[in-house]
């Protein structure tokens, strides 16, 4: 947000104007000028009687009549000073206290404060019925009956609901032929008239109750004619239809954003006639009407024939561009009121005559309206039908998606603040300050705005528009310089409860969600052992639709369909259980001679090299039970139902001839309700908790593959890196074993546990040649089969490889010691995962890198420079079994060779200089570089496909793309109720959307140049410290206190206190950096008769202390603090265990 330097004109203004300064202003050799105060001015009348006339008067006795004389005129000259102090200070606006005097300067600049502004948006229509007759195709008459949207159970809702709309438009409109049809947004918005009955104009009002409070509506008249944006209707418009909105995005009836919608405002309208007898220049008349909106102002002159004409609002009447000379402009009153200003007869006509003014008065509330506060919606509108008699439609509408458009009045404040900035624009945007002032000073319910040039003028018209980053253009790119590799360190996390009801919270929510992450189902897949069939199985295909096929299972020997208890897939080690059942992912290889197609035929092909859009193996997940232990319900017991499915359903097609060659672990990600009690007894117990997963057990007829064990031989200071990181796969659910955990909560403290987590991540990147771009928030649609889309990239089998291997991008990775984003890697999951939910290659890891990656020494490097927070890999590096063998070769290195010693997983260095040669072992605490090491490959071919939007369109007339980065108040309220609250109740607010600020700040589309193109992008949030926050920015503020009588419930909560303050809304700005030191020192100057020091400490276990000293973000992101009292810690004194350094 651009902000006036106030400070230096505050100084100005202090220095020309403050009284202690009239000796600039004033000169004299006979008055004491320093003198306003009672005691100066007392005094130095007192020292000019004894100078001057030191006969006439020697009493100076307290209770001399002189004394009381001169007390009296010190006095009125004290309030005369302050008084004409206040007097000069409110002549300039940043010094200027009163809403009057404020207002006043204000309106000097052309600036008119702004009042409240109202909620609007779109209710979508989701059934319709009236009350007359009308008939469908089929002859079916539709009076009373309900008609609803896309409804899947009414084969012929489509035409029932046209024939609806078609019965309540006016003679010239039908279904199919708009009145007015335009593109905003990418979304067509088409306008269809109601024909209004007799003296049932809009607006419609309804009622609903929006966070506690019930607020007045109304459903008003809608169009965008002449305009690129919806707006409201003059509400004595003399066309008598009522506009209803159809929106079309392309994306199909289910589309949020199509179907027929209705315009509403949060107020209610009301009229006040008033009449002009005198024609007076310059008139100006006080309404009574108060809450006036700032948008819903209309004036009309009542002509001799009863027919209105309209007057027209402008920002100033002097100047004013508009060709009218019917004009007038509003100011504010107090309780937004407003007063109506004429001109003189020279700028605007003169009013004379009988006047009517139309007013919406809202309640002048910041709130946020979701889904589910507007949720069916029942309204009557009255219409007009085709035989001209009055008659109802009756429609329920929701809202679908949340408006946070309405706004306080402006604050006094932000009028000083805004209105030299207004000024300093002229009402245009034009350069790169205009962009960031201009719409700050435009919208008051805009907290924080930057506006970054995305693509400047120059781009040739004979070239496509492309956006190079992949924001606004898809991208597709070749390159050789790609990496693949595996994160399989454990997880560590921290949480404190401070009663039951925030660890129910904790474990229902923070402990579900770590193991339904990808990276649980990458672990589970990786060392779950695989099941082989004992005998050669053969798959049988009876039905294949396009998201799954069913069928059976048959021994190849013996042509026999069989059970899923079989003995061809019992597992030995849980006694008869089966590992077919719903969940496990089945392997199909293409028998010799054969492969598998794109479309997943078998044809005549090549097993050892398969051409193009060819493959040898296709992987499968068992959708629910199946029927009859897979032998189907029919009389037969074949594998074939009744109705002629299979008894075994897939999530897609995998055709008869198939071998089952390998069967992996089913996983439930979803803990139990036995699980989730014994996990919030156990920890408000004290205990140590480990979480072991049994996926075979569901075989078994068990549904829960889940065991809870507490007080295994885990000590209070257990550490995976003090007693082992391996892991044992768990088979015997009574043996309990150290390292066959999925998860362990040990305690650390009071209240406080420490949460490990195994995991397996997958990331990709590119050494140079690409950069990754994301939007996690945004869903792909391909209109061509129907299903949402994901980026990915392509593994060529130019790499030595069998196949191309298709993997999918899913998340953006951070740079240390902060949220910048990593745009060289991503992280990366199966193929399609997101879109169905089943790891479609569950082996492309090893598919790429190697069978065994560890054992063939698969490794890849990387080094951070911990002062540029910055990583990058590291090539040349040596792999040596024992650091005795990099002895042995000592000279045969290279100085400055970087070594790694597999025994113990360090890195050395090694340092020549002429016949001397040494190693010196790396990652000290000291370093400002750190080396890690993965089991992945480098230097890959590979395909990046990245899709943009549809609705992100660049239009190519314009050259200039600008960026607008918004903090609208109502999604800063809600994120800071969100933050704040510790019931676990409110949930986190979403960011507007795109469409949702364009809608909002339609107006700004008028003030911009012809060859600028404005994209409005939601502010984000960056939580700190607390446990909202990323793992990698939670920290502990480890405090030290000034004295030993001050409680620690004290001293945590001040320091929350001041750390709140500190990160108040406005007070950091877009992308702006976090320093510690700069926090640190203002919590001393706050808190410094409390603590005599404060740390910082992070809690990820691989942070250490002073890691998070500086921490960056991305260029629409605003820090901002989530700490609570839990994440204060006080101690007596600190030392290397409470500060976390090794």
């Amino acid at each position: 947000m651009a902000t006036a330097n106030s400070s230096s004109s505050s100084l100005q203004t202090t220095t020309n104007f403050g009284v202690q300064n009239w000796q600039s202003v004033y000169s004299s050799s006979n008055a004491d000028l320093a003198s306003y105060d009672f005691e100066t001015l007392r005094q130095s009348m007192l020292n000019y009687l004894k100078k001057y006339n030191p006969e006439s008067y020697n009493d100076f006795l307290q209770q001399s009549e002189l004394m009381s004389l001169v007390d009296l005129i010190a006095y009125m000259g004290q309030a005369m000073s302050y008084r004409f102090d206040l007097n000069a200070r409110e002549t300039f606006i940043t010094t200027a206290q009163t809403r009057n005097a404020i207002n006043s300067l204000a309106n000097l600049v052309n600036y008119t404060p702004s009042r409240n502004l109202c909620a609007n948006g779109y209710l979508k229509i989701l059934s319709i019925s009236l009350n007359e007759n009308v008939y469908d195709n089929l002859g079916n008459n539709l009076n009373g009956i309900s008609i609803n949207w896309n409804d899947a159970t009414n084969k012929n809702w489509q035409d029932q609901w046209n024939t609806i709309i078609n019965a309540i438009l006016s003679s010239s409109q039908t279904v199919g032929n708009p009145s007015n049809s335009q593109t905003i947004n990418g979304i067509d918005y088409s306008e269809y008239g109601m024909a209004c009955a007799s003296g049932q104009f809009p607006p419609y009002s309804f009622s609903t109750t929006i966070d506690s409070t019930n607020m007045n509506f109304e459903i008003v008249n809608p169009t965008s004619v002449g305009e690129t944006y919806i707006y409201e209707v003059d509400p004595n418009d003399s066309d008598s239809t009522f506009n209803i909105l159809y929106l079309n995005d392309d994306l199909g009836y289910s589309s949020q954003n199509t179907g027929y919608f209705l315009y509403f405002k949060q107020g209610l309208l009301s009229s006040q006639a008033f009449s002009l007898s005198s024609a007076l220049p310059n008139t100006t008349l006080n309404l009574t009407a108060t809450g006036v909106n700032n948008t819903d102002v209309w004036l009309y002159q009542v002509n001799s024939d009863g027919t209105l004409s309209q007057w027209v609002q402008v920002d100033s009447i002097y100047n004013s561009e508009n060709n009218s000379q019917n004009i007038f402009s509003v100011t504010n009153l107090i309780n937004d009121g407003i007063t109506l200003v004429f001109g003189d007869g020279v700028f605007g006509d003169i009013p004379q005559g009988n006047f009517i003014c139309y007013t919406r008065s809202s309640n002048g509330l910041t709130y946020r309206i979701n889904p589910s506060e507007m949720s069916n919606v029942t309204l009557s509108l009255p219409y007009n039908s085709k035989t001209n008699r009055s008659q109802l439609l009756k429609a329920r509408a929701s809202l679908q998606y949340t408006v946070g458009n309405s706004a306080t009045t402006e604050t006094l404040a932000n009028i000083k603040l805004k209105a030299p900035q207004n000024y300093y624009t002229q009402n245009r945007m034009v350069n790169g300050q205009d962009y960031n002032y201009f719409p700050f000073t435009k919208y008051s319910n805009i907290l924080q705005i930057k506006s970054v040039n995305r693509i400047s003028s120059g781009i040739s018209r004979y070239l496509d528009v492309v956006d190079p980053t992949g924001k606004y253009s898809s991208t597709n790119a070749f390159c050789d310089d790609g990496f693949l590799y595996m994160d399989d360190n454990i997880i560590t996390s921290s949480f404190t409860y401070a009663n039951s009801t925030d660890l129910a919270t904790i474990v229902e929510t923070n402990i579900t969600n770590m193991i339904s992450t990808s990276s649980t189902l990458n672990f589970i897949l990786s060392n779950y052992s695989q099941f082989t069939p004992s005998s050669t199985i053969l798959w049988n295909m009876t039905v294949n639709n396009n998201t799954s096929c069913s069928g059976w299972i048959e021994d190849s020997s013996t042509d026999t369909t069989l059970t899923i208890y079989d003995t061809a897939f019992s597992d030995s080690s849980t006694g008869n259980a089966s590992v077919l059942v719903a969940g496990a992912v089945l392997t199909f290889d293409a028998p010799s001679g054969y492969v598998f197609d794109k479309n997943n035929s078998l044809i005549t092909g090549s097993t050892n090299n398969p051409s193009t859009n060819q493959k040898t193996t296709i992987y499968a997940t068992i959708i629910g039970t199946p029927i009859n232990d897979g032998l189907g319900n029919s009389t037969t017991s074949n594998g074939v139902n009744v109705d002629g499915s299979g008894a075994i359903t897939l999530n897609q097609k995998v055709p008869t001839g198939a071998v089952l060659s390998l069967i992996y672990p089913y996983f439930s990600p979803s803990l139990p309700s036995s699980i989730l009690q014994s996990l919030i007894t156990d920890i408000s117990a004290g205990d140590s908790i480990a979480l072991t997963y049994y996926p075979n057990l569901i075989g078994t007829g068990v549904s829960n593959c889940w065991t809870l064990t507490t007080n295994p031989i885990f000590p209070i200071n257990y550490s995976p890196a003090t007693y082992g990181t391996d892991f044992t796969v768990p088979t015997d659910t009574s043996d309990f074993e150290a390292n066959n955990w999925l998860l362990a909560i040990v305690p650390s403290g009071t209240n406080t546990f420490t949460v490990y987590q195994r995991n397996n991540a997958y990331y990709f990147g590119s050494e140079s040649q690409t950069s990754f771009y994301l939007d996690t928030n945004e869903k792909i649609y391909d209109p061509d089969d129907a299903s949402s889309i994901s980026d990915k990239i392509v593994v060529l089998k130019s790499n030595s490889l069998t196949n191309d291997v298709p993997i999918e991008i899913f998340s953006t990775i951070n740079e240390i010691n902060g949220t910048t984003i990593d745009t060289s890697r991503v992280g990366v999951q199966y193929n399609n995962f997101n879109a169905t939910g089943f790891p479609s290659n569950p082996t492309f890891f090893t598919t790429i890198v190697g069978a065994s990656p560890a054992a063939n020494n698969d490794y890849i490097f990387f080094v951070t420079d911990k002062t540029e927070s910055t990583t990058t890999i590291l090539s040349g590096v040596v792999i040596e079994d024992s650091p005795s063998d990099i002895t042995d070769n000592l000279y045969s290195y290279a100085n400055g060779t970087i070594v790694f010693c597999l025994s113990n997983k360090s890195f050395y260095q090694i340092s020549r200089s002429g016949t001397l040669a040494s190693k010196t072992i790396l990652n000290n605490t000291s370093d400002t570089l750190s080396y890690t090491y993965y089991l992945g490959r480098q230097d890959l071919d590979f395909q990046y496909i990245h899709y943009a939007a549809d609705n992100r369109r660049i239009d190519p007339s314009p050259s200039n793309l600008i960026d607008i980065y918004i903090l609208e108040q109502s999604y800063a309220t809600s994120y800071q109720q969100y933050i704040t609250d510790t019931t676990g109740q409110i949930s986190e607010p979403t960011p507007p959307t795109t469409d949702t600020l364009s809608n909002d700040f339609y107006e700004l589309s008028n003030y911009k140049m012809i060859s600028d193109e404005l994209i409005f992008n939601s502010a984000q949030f960056v939580p700190l410290f607390g446990d909202k926050a990323d793992a990698s920015l939670q920290a502990s503020l480890v405090a030290v206190p000034a004295s030993s009588t001050i409680s620690s419930g004290e001293i945590a909560s001040q320091v929350i206190t001041a750390i709140n303050d500190y990160f108040t809304i406005g007070n950091f700005q877009f992308g702006q950096t976090f320093y510690w030191a700069q926090l640190s020192n203002y919590l001393m100057n706050q808190l410094g008769n409390l603590i005599s020091s404060i740390h910082l400490v992070p809690t990820a276990s691989n942070l250490s202390y002073g890691d998070l000293e500086e921490i960056t973000c991305n260029p629409y992101e605003i820090f901002i603090s989530c700490a609570t009292v839990q994440n204060v810690t006080v101690v007596s004194n600190v030392n290397s265990l409470n500060l976390r350094i090794s």
